[in-house]
């Protein structure tokens, strides 16, 4: 295997990433893979790499944490701990479960969008309220409350 400088964060994310483009046509700009109706978005850390997916057409505050949409389809979340590893291990390591969902994106995200959405707000809503701070998660998380009332899902 060949291991780039940590240095160079953006050939680790082309190296891994590159089955994007290759076998989905996505388009590669600076951290970014681009589909007709979808955006992976790829945010390195020091050791951690966060991949956000947002639909084409949405507005950007919708964009979501690929963490949340596992947690959503299987109810768990990643079980690794970034900080015992090297961010290449970690890049590759996200890179290799995206494969798995890139079909769900590429074909489904109109299937599922909204929902993911909602069930992100009810969890949240539901961590705020057990801790007594409802009013605060009706103020941070109203942009979110009037896109999913906009589009019917609350």
């Amino acid at each position: 295997m060949c291991l780039y400088k940590v240095s160079d964060p953006e050939e680790l994310v082309k190296k891994y990433f590159l089955f994007l483009v290759d076998q989905y046509g996505f388009t590669y700009t600076k951290y970014c893979y681009t589909s007709e109706k979808v955006k992976i978005i790829i945010e390195l850390g020091h050791k951690t790499p966060g991949i956000f997916i947002a639909k084409i057409g949405e507005p950007d505050f919708t964009k979501i944490l690929f963490d949340r949409i596992i947690r959503y389809f299987e109810d768990r979340d990643l079980d690794i701990f970034f900080p015992d590893h090297s961010l290449e291990h970690n890049i590759k390591y996200m890179a290799d479960i995206l494969k798995g969902y890139v079909p769900k994106f590429v074909d489904e995200i109109d299937e599922w969008w909204l929902s993911v959405h909602k069930y992100q707000y009810k969890f949240f809503e539901e961590r705020y309220k057990k801790s007594g701070q409802l009013d605060d998660f009706l103020f941070t998380f109203k942009k979110e409350y009037d896109y999913l009332k906009s589009k019917g899902a609350i």
